[in-house]
């Protein structure tokens, strides 16, 4: 039973970080490959480390995506400053249906673009 939540939850993580991916290059239209660096599950919180794709995270770091499966939100953290004095920070988050809803309105919007 626990196995099979733990299935569940990475799959629908690696859905998430495909839409995500997907969304933030609208003119991409194939999608890329999402490679996990780690991945870990307890408690109800899977946490996995994978290149951002964000501007905002330098090319040698990694982003963080907390899943909270009891709240069932998603958050996304990097460490910023590198070199000089390193900080985490967020770069997004929230509930994950609000999540889904943003990407499919960005799917939306990319597909009314081509149209024109």
């Amino acid at each position: 039973m626990e196995r099979e939540r733990v299935l569940t939850a990475t799959l629908w993580l690696v859905v998430l970080l495909l839409i995500a991916t997907w969304v933030r290059q609208p003119g991409v239209t194939m999608l890329p490959t999402a490679m996990a660096g780690q991945v870990a599950s307890r408690g109800g919180f899977t946490l996995l480390s994978a290149s951002s794709g964000d501007q905002r995270v330098p090319d040698q770091a990694e982003a963080i995506y907390v899943l909270d499966h009891h709240r069932d939100m998603m958050l996304v953290y990097t460490i910023a400053n590198l070199g000089s004095s390193p900080q985490i920070e967020m770069l997004d988050g929230g509930r994950i249906e609000v999540l889904f809803e943003r990407a499919r309105g960005g799917s939306r919007e990319s597909s009314d673009r081509s149209d024109q």
